[in-house]
């Protein structure tokens, strides 16, 4: 009998460790895999000439050491600019190897354009690693417009710096000043208006201005992407719910966010891999 009940036991011990083995392999593969997604995006406002602009979006790269995984998929986008949507760094990192890695191949593609995220707001070394980004030939974008060209028309391209302020202690009427004032740089604001903004999770907020295209990030695709789990984490990280990754259209505004491409294990990406996006303008006739 007691020999009977040491092999059932031994038995679920091994079936036990088969499936935390697996689970950890799962994860190991999840987490080191980059994929492409693609989403195109149509506008009447788009001057024709733009039909088929390809941009790549990058977000939330946190210094991985994914490097040669998001050069290949970036690639196979042949995009016409690289938009880099914050949090290329963690807040406390001092060593800058995998980003530029990241950054030189990216601007052997196509210009790339980047805006501060609420890790390089809350690094003690902001402006260092700006700096270390321009003199790659990063365009640094923070609370800038630039109109991007192409044969004899042009679009609008906003950077918004991200608030320093966290999710849990966001001070709307501050958001909102900061919105009005990069809003009142546009000079010609009947132009297509394409809005780099980290944090996807305030564009209830950014929508109730006329931006046409919003890029973001931030929200790592909900991390855990499972029903229920996605959102208690969503809600208890960014204090919204409402948006985790892909496409999404309020008022006049349209915004694609960014799962991201940090890899930690501490936090582990679940059926929600990093991701290199493909966003494809199309003129609206």
């Amino acid at each position: 009998m007691f020999k009977k009940l040491l092999i059932v036991f031994g038995g679920i011990i091994l079936v036990l460790v088969l499936f935390v083995l697996l689970i950890a392999a799962y994860l190991f593969v999840e987490n080191n895999t980059v994929v492409k997604s693609s989403y195109s995006v149509y506008s009447k406002k788009l001057p024709p000439v733009f039909h088929n602009y390809n941009i790549a979006l990058i977000a939330d790269f946190h210094n991985s050491n994914n490097v040669e995984k998001i050069l290949k998929k970036a690639e196979e986008i042949k995009p016409q600019i690289i938009i880099a949507a914050g949090d290329a760094i963690n807040m406390n990192d001092t060593n800058y190897d995998n980003v530029g890695t990241l950054f030189e191949g990216l601007l052997k593609m196509a210009p790339v354009y980047f805006t501060s995220g609420n890790h390089e707001r809350w690094s003690m070394n902001e402006e260092d690693f700006l700096n270390y980004l321009q003199n790659k030939g990063v365009h640094i974008l923070n609370n800038d417009v630039v109109e991007i060209g192409l044969e004899n028309d042009v679009i609008n391209l906003i950077g918004y710096r991200d608030t320093i302020y966290s999710d849990d202690a966001m001070q709307y009427d501050i958001l909102d000043k900061e919105l009005d004032m990069l809003w009142n740089k546009i000079k010609n604001k009947d132009l297509f208006h394409l809005l780099v903004f980290h944090r996807a999770n305030y564009f209830d907020t950014v929508a109730k201005y006329p931006f046409d295209v919003v890029l973001s990030g931030h929200l790592h695709g909900g991390q855990i992407n499972l029903p229920v789990i996605r959102s208690k984490i969503l809600m208890g990280r960014f204090c919204n719910a409402d948006y985790s990754k892909g496409y999404y259209r309020k008022n006049g505004s349209q915004m694609i966010v960014s799962a991201g491409l940090e890899k930690n294990y501490r936090y582990p990406r679940v059926f929600n891999p990093p991701e290199v996006v493909e966003i494809v303008l199309k003129h609206l006739e």
